[in-house]
């Protein structure tokens, strides 16, 4: 799985990428992007774009290594995050117990995916809400494709989805209070 992600850095590389290790090693994340003291980052890579792609975004592969109890073995878990190394669009494997493994296969086409997604234009919503400051987001891909965690009072997931589409067509739609929202182009050009 790892491998399979380095194989990707390596190729965008050749296609003019930029592709380091980087020092946010130790700082850990949780799947939304928080901090997570559990959860260290043991190696990381960013990939930045070619500098002559304008608007894209870098992303990062964060691998954790998670000690196994019932065998003293490592369960490897990647994290691609996109613009930012605490903005997690994919965690790999979804679980790591052997009930819920679905077989290297899709594991590797799950890599593809999130890299493929991490090189394609998408919108990225963030905020807090609530006294308790919960965070959420949601990351739009120009497939129409999207996902989130955690809700907005008074917000349908589909309207956070409207205002990402509006928001990639170069509108100005309304959004929740205090949203960050991220725009980013896509590294390749369009067949």
């Amino acid at each position: 799985m790892t491998a399979r992600a380095l194989v990707w850095a390596e190729v965008l590389a050749e296609a003019g990428a930029a592709v380091a290790p980087d020092p946010v090693r130790g700082i850990p994340f949780d799947e939304a992007g928080r901090a997570d003291l559990a959860v260290p980052v043991d190696r990381a890579l960013r990939v930045a774009p070619p500098a002559d792609v304008d608007g894209a975004s870098p992303w990062w592969l964060l691998e954790t290594d998670v000690p196994q109890d019932d065998d003293g073995g490592v369960l490897p878990v990647i994290r691609v995050a996109v613009g930012a190394p605490g903005q997690v669009h994919a965690v790999l494997p979804d679980c790591g117990c052997d009930a819920c493994d679905p077989g290297s296969d899709e594991l590797l086409e799950a890599v593809d995916q999130a890299v493929v997604r991490a090189v394609g234009t998408g919108v990225s919503l963030r905020g807090r809400h609530g006294l308790r400051r919960r965070d959420w987001h949601v990351h739009w891909r120009e497939d129409g494709t999207a996902e989130g965690l955690g809700r907005v009072p008074g917000w349908p997931f589909e309207a956070l989805t409207d205002a990402c589409r509006d928001l990639a067509a170069g509108g100005r739609p309304r959004l929740p209070r205090g949203t960050e929202a991220t725009v980013r182009a896509g590294w390749l050009p369009e067949a």
